[in-house]
């Protein structure tokens, strides 16, 4: 969406058009899924925690001061959002399901479903924050300046989180290539 098309919803989502919040929803809702998945790792958790950032952005529109910043504003309520479910709810244990992983599709390239599989248990197996930097940059193609910015960390800070997941990423898949 044009930056200009963007300051222009957001005023009238302000004014409570909510015609204008549900084009700007959908707009970014599948990025916004994707990051609360990553974080949650549960398909309805996710759904739910999405309910509740739409409910808050909506409610809490109007305390955006610059209209141009709402893609990064709203992902960084999905962050927190998603961080706050996971600290409620972390006596209980999810088993991810594998109808569950074969229904999400996390990468847009024409990856086997086996090596998808592949990558999103290696994934699993790096710490929260590297696994957020590596799919806002990999999957969701966040510049290094959004994600400092979503995660209100230096650049430099995400610059060195993402390239060091992303030989620890490559040595689980050579690691798991050779169990194989």
């Amino acid at each position: 969406m044009i930056s200009n098309e963007v300051n222009l919803l957001v005023s009238k989502a302000k004014s409570r058009d909510a015609d204008a919040f549900t084009t700007l929803i959908l707009s970014i809702k599948e990025q916004l899924y994707k990051t609360i998945y990553v974080i949650v790792q549960n398909q309805s958790s996710a759904l739910e925690v999405l309910d509740e950032v739409i409910y808050k952005s909506y409610i809490n529109l109007n305390k955006l001061s610059h209209n141009e910043f709402f893609k990064t504003w709203i992902i960084r309520i999905a962050i927190n959002e998603s961080k706050n479910y996971i600290k409620k709810n972390s006596k209980i244990l999810y088993m991810d399901e594998y109808e569950e992983k074969a229904n999400i599709n996390m990468s847009t390239t024409n990856e086997s479903h086996e090596e998808k599989m592949d990558i999103e248990q290696a994934m699993k197996k790096l710490d929260q924050n590297t696994r957020t930097i590596l799919v806002m940059k990999l999957y969701l193609e966040n510049t290094f300046e959004e994600i400092a910015q979503n995660l209100e960390k230096p650049v430099s800070t995400v610059k060195s989180a993402y390239y060091t997941g992303l030989e620890k990423l490559k040595q689980l898949l050579r690691i798991e290539e050779v169990n194989e």
